[in-house]
C-alpha cells in the first residue's frame, strides 16, 4: 500500500480540485498490475479491474481503486480467470445466506 494520505482526498470540499499528487501513485499501481498480467491488453485490465467493483467504479474514489489495484497484485494469484470465477462464488454464497 502507498504511504499517501488517502483521508486528506476525503476530506475535499465540494468544488475544491482533488490531489494531483494521488496520480503517480495510482499509475504506478496499475503498471504494477499490467506487469503481473503483459498478455492483457490495457482495455482487458480495466475490463477486469471493473469485476472487482461491487458497484460501478465510476463513482469509486481512488482509494477505492488502490484496493482493487492491490487485490489484483497482490492476491489474485497468476490465473486471474479462476481467482474472478471464486470471488464471484463466495460473493453469490455470502449473498444467499444474507437471505
Amino acid at each position: 500500500m502507498s504511504t499517501h494520505k488517502w483521508e486528506d482526498i476525503k476530506r475535499r470540499k465540494p468544488g475544491q480540485q482533488r490531489n494531483p499528487d494521488r496520480i503517480p501513485l495510482i499509475v504506478a499501481m496499475l503498471e504494477q498490475a499490467w506487469a503481473k498480467y503483459p498478455d492483457l491488453r490495457l482495455g482487458q485490465l480495466l475490463a477486469n479491474l471493473d469485476r472487482l467493483f461491487d458497484e460501478n467504479p465510476f463513482f469509486y474514489e481512488d482509494c477505492s481503486l488502490e484496493t482493487c489495484l492491490d487485490a489484483l497484485v497482490n492476491e489474485c494469484g497468476n490465473d486471474l480467470n479462476e481467482y474472478m470465477r471464486r470471488r464471484k462464488e463466495d460473493s453469490g454464497n455470502s449473498k444467499r445466506t444474507e437471505e
